[in-house]
């Protein structure tokens, strides 16, 4: 057994012989997978002895090396117990169903099988590139394409297609090309390729993104608007201004985060914070009026403070639905630009705590910064340093 992902490697399903100079030698199949229960790569084996002599041997064997790649590819252990070797020893069987060579698509399900001890907002990521790559490859009905016939020019086709097609901005297009080359150098890892296409795809400077925050008037326009409206919206919205929480932290806040720690703080899981510190955020009075109000202790711990209508509810939002929402039903309506997003609200927090006389640490700590140079930079380019008096203290130049 394995402790680890970095002490050993996932592999595919092989025929090994123990000693082939043996005049009775020991054939089994092993392999590498994940188990779900224990949480680690665990080694199997598969002895074949009892089949050895059978007139289908070999077809035995490659059958079963094709099932269990198969079950591994999708994330699952194999047990050898429950194995249907009545179905295997079936030799026409074997030879319509085997597959000598690993597609495209099975090939990304194991690489992702590699990624499941990560944090899940790092888990979703990876499904999020795998899943619109294979949207692409289904629409070009490429669906059964092998791995080895995948090339540089396909990598290239398809960063064009990101860029151009569906109009992915620079950074998010990066994104994706950076995911499927690290899931390429998991399959070298595996023995599964020699090549990577994605090493030399180029990657566009994605600039610098604007921090932008919302001005006093437009804080009481959106806030009006929400309130006639979409009071749900609204509620999100200032729950963001007020703890300052990350939309991905936001979508995974349970009813039994809140007053965890202390009746005035909620708590943010180190799995969906974005350097993975566990942190606690403040509790503002105003927003805890909205929480009597709602009386939230009411409703299950487990379940998550923004589910369906962005009510307290069992299901899960996606990490992007309240961002959706909020465009779609208020800054669209409103004609506000595209700069202008739900996570505005954060940065709007951060330059009113500065002008209310917040300290850097006092932001940082609720903004969940490690560094103090990080609040200092994120406030630098929220406009708050402007250096006003360089317009009257500054000498002029006789011409």
């Amino acid at each position: 057994m394995v402790d680890n992902f970095k002490s050993a490697k996932f592999r595919l399903a092989q025929l090994v012989v123990s000693d082939p100079k043996s005049k009775n030698p020991r054939y089994y199949i092993k392999y590498h997978a994940y188990s779900v229960p224990t949480g680690k790569i665990e080694r199997f084996r598969v002895y074949l002895d009892k089949y050895k002599n059978h007139p289908q041997f070999k077809l035995i064997c490659e059958e079963l090396i094709r099932q269990i790649n198969f079950k591994v590819t999708h994330g699952a252990v194999y047990d050898p117990k429950h194995v249907g070797f009545q179905k295997i020893l079936q030799p026409d069987l074997a030879k319509k169903r085997l597959a000598t060579e690993p597609t495209l698509f099975s090939c990304l399900d194991l690489a992702l099988t590699t990624k499941l001890n990560m944090k899940e907002n790092t888990k979703a990521s990876y499904l999020k590139v795998i899943y619109k790559f294979k949207q692409y490859l289904h629409s070009q009905k490429r669906d059964d394409e092998l791995i080895k016939d995948f090339k540089y020019i396909d990598a290239v086709n398809y960063s064009t297609f990101l860029m151009q097609g569906i109009g992915l901005s620079a950074r998010t297009h990066n994104n994706h090309i950076n995911g499927l080359k690290t899931l390429w150098f998991d399959m070298a890892d595996m023995d599964i390729i020699t090549t990577n296409p994605w090493i030399k795809v180029n990657r566009p400077s994605p600039g610098r993104g604007r921090n932008i925050a919302f001005t006093p008037e437009q804080q009481t326009q959106l806030m009006a608007y929400m309130k006639a409206k979409h009071p749900q919206i609204g509620f999100a919205c200032r729950f963001m201004y007020y703890t300052s929480c990350r939309s991905v932290e936001i979508a995974n806040i349970k009813i039994c985060d809140i007053y965890q720690a202390a009746d005035d703080k909620i708590h943010i899981d180190r799995k969906w914070s974005k350097n993975s510190n566990m942190r606690q955020v403040v509790i503002h009075p105003n927003l805890e009026a909205e929480l009597k109000a709602m009386n939230i202790k009411q409703y299950p711990g487990e379940y998550y403070l923004f589910s369906s209508n962005l009510l307290p509810g069992p299901k899960k939002l996606r990490d992007e639905e309240i961002a959706t929402r909020f465009r779609e039903k208020v800054l669209n309506p409103l004609n506000y630009d595209r700069q202008y997003t739900f996570y505005s609200w954060r940065h709007t927090f951060a330059v009113m705590g500065y002008l209310n006389g917040l300290t850097i640490a006092e932001l940082g700590l609720q903004l969940g910064h490690q560094d103090p140079a990080s609040t200092t930079a994120y406030l630098k380019s929220l406009g708050c340093f402007q250096n006003d008096n360089i317009k009257t203290k500054l000498p002029g130049l006789d011409f």
